[in-house]
């Protein structure tokens, strides 16, 4: 049980876990056992309780009326359809004889819809990074053409410079040459 708890020498602290005092709390003999045991090694030490660490999701606070505002927009008519599907039954409600209620709890609603959100929004991020790679490409493609094309012009230079000829009548040659080819 020596994982419910924390010693800060430096402190002078014992952290106990939220985990280990509900165990204490309930009346569980060994946590009792092992506080006393904890206390007695380190009686100086004042005792602490580490606060329980709530997992908040991005959609913990998603409603009903925020998932069918969702899926009633034209971009997931798909989506409405799947749900009508899935969770469309209603049955009567117990408590007030006026409305009717989903036939599925709210939380097997909102763990489909999270696990759809998060599906769409990792295809938008990877649909996202192949359009940046593709353009990033086009981008290297283009500078490489640019740089074939100034070392052509280069070796051209280099080439009538060496024939002791202008570069425009190279060119022109050149030209002349590819006139006469086709």
């Amino acid at each position: 049980m020596s994982k419910f708890y924390t010693v800060s020498l430096q402190n002078e602290t014992i952290i106990f876990t939220a985990a280990f005092e509900k165990k204490l709390n309930n009346g569980n003999k060994e946590a009792y056992d092992l506080y006393v045991e904890t206390k007695a090694k380190f009686p100086m030490f004042k005792i602490e309780v580490e606060e329980a660490k709530k997992r908040v999701g991005k959609y913990d606070h998603t409603t009903m009326d925020d998932i069918e505002a969702y899926i009633g927009d034209d971009e997931h008519k798909e989506w409405k359809v799947e749900f009508d599907k899935l969770f469309g039954e209603k049955i009567p409600s117990k408590t007030n004889s006026t409305k009717s209620v989903r036939k599925v709890k709210f939380a097997v609603i909102r763990k489909w819809f999270v696990e759809k959100r998060e599906k769409e929004e990792a295809d938008k991020a990877k649909k996202a990074r192949e359009e940046e790679e593709a353009k990033a490409q086009k981008e290297r493609e283009a500078a490489a053409k640019k740089a074939k094309r100034a070392s052509k012009k280069v070796a051209d230079e280099d080439n009538a410079a060496e024939q002791n000829v202008p570069l425009e009548v190279a060119n022109n040659s050149q030209q002349e040459q590819l006139d006469l080819v086709s």
